[in-house]
C-alpha cells in the first residue's frame, strides 16, 4: 500500500512531528517525511518512533536515505535491525555502509591495526579512505594511506595527519 492511504504511517508520521517540533502539511509527500525524518534523526528521544516510521514507509529510497544517514547516529548493536527493515532491493548500500562503520570504529580504537595492508586499503571505498584519513591516530596506517589511497586528496589528508603525528609517528613513511 502506497503512503496515500496508510493510516499507520500517517499517524506515526504525526506523533514523530510532534515529538519534534515540526508539522508537516501533507505526510503523503515524502519530500516532507524526508524534511521530518532528517529532523527526527537529530533527536535521541525520536530515533525508536523514527524507525518504526521508516519501517513503514512505502518509499524504499526515502527508507534507505534515513538508514544511511542513522548509521553514524545509533548505536552499532542496532545497525543490523535498521538495515535489515529495508527493502531487499535497496539494501545493499547500507550494508555496505554498517560494514564500513564497523571498520572505521574498529581502526579509530586500534583493534586489530596489524592486518591492514595495502591490499586492505584497495579494497576500501573512497569514503572509508577518507575517513580513516580524516580520523586515525595510527601511523602504520595513515603512511599506507598516504601511499595507497586511491585519490590525491585522500594521500594529502593521510600524509597531513602523519606528519602532524610528530615523534609518536608509528611506521613512518
Amino acid at each position: 500500500m502506497g503512503a496515500d492511504g496508510d493510516p499507520v504511517l500517517g499517524d506515526l508520521v504525526r506523533e514523530l512531528g510532534a515529538l519534534v517540533a515540526l508539522e508537516i502539511p501533507d505526510w503523503r509527500d515524502e519530500h516532507a517525511r524526508w524534511g521530518l525524518y532528517s529532523r527526527a534523526g537529530e533527536h535521541p528521544e525520536a530515533v525508536d518512533l523514527l524507525r518504526r516510521a521508516v519501517a513503514v514507509d512505502p518509499d524504499p529510497s526515502l527508507a534507505s536515505a534515513v538508514v544511511v544517514m542513522m548509521l553514524e547516529r545509533i548505536d552499532s548493536s542496532q545497525r543490523a535491525q535498521w538495515v535489515g527493515m529495508l527493502d531487499p532491493s535497496v539494501r545493499r548500500f547500507s550494508e555496505v555502509r554498517s560494514r564500513e562503520l564497523g571498520l572505521l570504529e574498529s581502526v579509530r580504537s586500534g583493534d586489530d591495526l596489524d592486518s591492514i595492508d595495502s591490499n586492505t586499503v584497495d579494497g576500501w571505498s573512497d569514503w572509508l579512505q577518507r575517513r580513516v584519513a580524516e580520523s586515525a591516530r595510527d601511523g602504520r596506517v595513515l603512511s599506507l594511506l598516504s601511499r595507497h589511497a586511491r585519490t590525491k586528496r585522500i594521500r594529502r589528508i593521510a600524509g597531513e595527519a602523519l606528519d602532524g603525528l610528530g615523534d609518536g609517528n608509528v611506521g613512518g613513511r
